[in-house]
């Protein structure tokens, strides 16, 4: 065993185990049938793999998962701490942050950088709710009257595609084969908009 640890010591210079490791964030987001998937996986694998799972709400988590994991709860972050990396993120995305506001937060990183992003262009949730709303009541006239009432709104097409995606992958009355096919068309999309944007990448007319 000894003989082995250093082995792989002296060939890629660092102590590494002999195991993969996994980390899976937001793992509460996954369906209660992913999550029993996932648990057949990490049984077949628990040999050669460790999994971390990372959630914010741990009553998202199946049983039969949480019974083989260890848990480990991490409290807030204190104020000091929480100013000064968003005071960075808000430096970083060119966004002023006065102190004072940053104190008034309450030591949640991911939902104070959130509340970050909701003044540097994110669009309002309504607006995305309303898009499936739209979707779902099967009228082309309806749909067209709605996106140029979006369009004037200011938000980019990338921002909208991107919580849209976010969105239908929580819905509720969509099964995973209706998500995964929404999806697909949303990245088709997304990837359209990146290329129409990106004059580099447009083919002249003469070579189509």
């Amino acid at each position: 065993m000894f003989s082995n640890y250093f082995l792989e010591f002296r060939l890629t210079g660092k102590p590494c185990p002999s195991f993969k490791i996994v980390i899976l964030d937001e793992a509460d987001s996954m369906t209660s049938a992913a999550q029993s998937a996932l648990r057949r996986t990490m049984e077949k694998a628990s040999k050669s793999t460790r999994f971390c799972l990372i959630c914010n709400y741990i009553s998202r988590i199946i049983d039969p998962l949480t019974s083989r994991c260890s848990k480990f709860r991490f409290k807030p972050l204190s104020k000091d701490t929480l100013c000064q990396r968003l005071n960075y993120s808000a430096t970083e995305e060119n966004v002023k942050l006065e102190d004072s506001s940053a104190h008034r937060l309450k030591g949640d990183e991911g939902v104070s950088v959130n509340d970050i992003a909701d003044i540097s262009g994110v669009v309002p949730l309504k607006w995305i709710k309303e898009i499936i709303t739209v979707c779902e009541s099967d009228s082309y006239e309806k749909l067209e009257k709605f996106v140029s009432s979006l369009g004037y709104e200011g938000y980019t097409t990338g921002q909208v595609i991107n919580q849209l995606h976010d969105e239908i992958v929580f819905h509720d009355s969509l099964n995973d084969k209706q998500k995964s096919a929404i999806c697909e068309k949303n990245c088709s999309s997304r990837a359209a908009v990146v290329v129409e944007s990106c004059p580099a990448k447009k083919v002249p007319e003469d070579n189509r």
